[in-house]
């Protein structure tokens, strides 16, 4: 925890964390009921400042503009193209630009389980849903 902290610049984080691991080896257990409970509310609030915040409308869709099918769909030919070259750099490039719009939340919902797939370089499943998507569209 402290190194992941201080990685990502929050030093006064890690700092505790720190105070807290060593008090642990010392089995100083009087320090770790006073402080982690203020340490994990710092950390609950840090999180919750760094996690984006999603737009919702009233219908549950986190984009209240119509969908635009074309450019969905010509991304996600890309997307498969990409695959069936087993191009991970412009499978990604391709999802980077449909992630930039704010999609209704089914949408979305596909977008990031493409990139999950993305990730472990699982192209097979990944030209399986679009193909799934490209006859609804």
């Amino acid at each position: 925890m402290k190194s992941a902290l201080a990685n990502i610049g929050r030093m006064d984080l890690s700092a505790v964390a720190l105070k807290l691991e060593q008090s642990g080896r010392d089995n100083n257990i009087e320090v770790i009921k006073e402080q982690t409970p203020a340490f994990l509310k710092s950390l609950r609030e840090f999180v919750e400042e760094i996690t984006p915040q999603e737009d919702e409308t009233e219908d549950g869709g986190d984009s209240d503009e119509p969908e635009n099918k074309e450019f969905l769909k010509e991304k996600f030919l890309a997307i498969k193209a990409a695959c069936d070259e087993y191009d991970e750099n412009a499978a990604d490039e391709a999802l980077s630009e449909l992630k930039k719009i704010k999609w209704p939340h089914q949408t979305k919902e596909i977008l990031n389980e493409i990139s999950e797939h993305i990730l472990h370089s699982d192209f097979d499943e990944i030209v399986g849903i679009i193909n799934k998507v490209i006859g609804t569209l």
